[in-house]
């Protein structure tokens, strides 16, 4: 997991069982509810406040709105995104957690100002969630100093940050077939890209898969990254180990948000 992330939440869960959340308000001026101002405490903490789409807020609504407006509410979650839930019938939360993990139709979560087996108070608690989930604030990691590090080795985090991307489910894992490579797949038709026998991908999920041979889709690939000025060969392979074509990936991940 990156650096940014990791500081974020180990932040947020070295804080667990604690009931008082005099300290997560006073950090900004407020008071009252303060789930919100737990999250924003935490990114505080670690650094990396100013990944917040709109900056700190007390409210649930508030955070939602801001990052909304820019284009940073996702319905599919990322470890590090900040959870937006709705208990009632609003539209805008009313609670709110920060991502560590996700399960299988939902999330775990690193949550203040909620419920503690066992203890009459709210406090700091890690729960699992699979309903009232309105949504995920995706932070600005990248202007609060988080990128993927160049390394050509297709991980976890490489993965989960292009599923991101592409708004495919999130679990760092490239599944036979894969929602991910399919939405690639799609999204390299679009931009005019060939496999090596010049023709449009096969919309399949399944390009990513080689048995030692090579794959239209990792050739439209290396096309494609080759065009946006990135060194990459163009052979249909992803190299075991170090990849340049996993580089020239990850330097474009960390440095343009619009690019396919």
């Amino acid at each position: 997991m990156a650096d940014l992330i990791s500081q974020v939440i180990a932040v947020a869960t070295a804080e667990r069982g604690k009931t008082d959340g005099t300290k997560y308000a006073n950090a900004f001026g407020g008071g009252g509810n303060w789930c919100a101002y737990f999250v924003c405490w935490a990114f505080k903490q670690a650094g990396a406040l100013v990944a917040i789409p709109g900056g700190a807020s007390g409210g649930c609504t508030p955070l939602h709105n801001h990052a909304a407006a820019v284009g940073r509410f996702m319905k599919t979650p990322m470890v590090g995104d900040i959870a937006i839930f709705e208990f009632g019938t609003g539209t805008g939360g009313d609670h709110t957690g920060i991502v560590t993990g996700l399960i299988t139709g939902g999330v775990t979560c690193i949550e203040g100002n909620t419920t503690i087996p066992g203890n009459p108070k709210n406090g700091v608690a890690m729960k699992s969630h699979t309903t009232h989930i309105l949504g995920y604030i995706r932070p600005y990691w990248t202007d609060a100093g988080h990128s993927l590090t160049v390394d050509g080795a297709m991980g976890y985090m490489t993965i989960s940050t292009l599923q991101g991307y592409l708004g495919t489910p999130v679990d760092g894992v490239i599944s036979w077939p894969s929602l991910m490579v399919k939405e690639l797949q799609r999204r390299l038709n679009a931009a005019g890209m060939t496999g090596s026998d010049g023709k449009a991908l096969d919309v399949d999920g399944k390009g990513f898969y080689q048995d030692g041979k090579p794959t239209h889709t990792i050739w439209a690939l290396q096309t494609y990254l080759k065009s946006k000025g990135l060194v990459t060969v163009v052979d249909g392979f992803l190299s075991r180990g170090t990849s340049t074509t996993v580089k020239a990936l990850q330097k474009l991940l960390n440095t343009d948000t619009k690019w396919l």
